[in-house]
């Protein structure tokens, strides 16, 4: 009989904020809005670069992804996305190059939908 050793890599915000069967779905509400939130400061922070702006977004990202884990990090994302395509100022440029699904169809919107995996 083979035994298969199942591991969980705990992440860091399951570290530093453990989760109950209770409370998990509240908790992660929370932290994927702290970190679309953060997403969208990090979007304003730019170096102007054509047609696709350098931002901190890309470091965010990565910070998201190792800090949240393989679901709550682009489900972060996505609610990022959602928001910036209801309308929302979230993205660099914005609301001065358009907003919602206009400016996500430009020439970032590759890059944004890149922010996913």
């Amino acid at each position: 009989m083979t035994q298969h050793a199942t591991t969980t890599h705990p992440t860091l915000a399951g570290v530093l904020w453990p989760s109950e069967k209770a409370g998990a779905l509240l908790r992660n509400v929370i932290l994927a809005i702290l970190g679309s939130a953060l997403l969208w400061v990090s979007a304003k922070i730019q170096i102007p670069f054509y047609p696709v702006p350098m931002t901190m977004q890309t470091f965010v990202v990565l910070v998201i992804g190792m800090a949240y884990g393989s679901k709550l990090g682009p489900a972060t994302v996505l609610l990022y996305l959602a928001g910036g395509a209801a309308g929302l100022p979230v993205f660099a440029g914005t609301p001065e190059k358009g907003v919602g699904l206009a400016y996500m169809v430009g020439p970032t919107g590759g890059c944004l939908l890149g922010l996913v995996p």
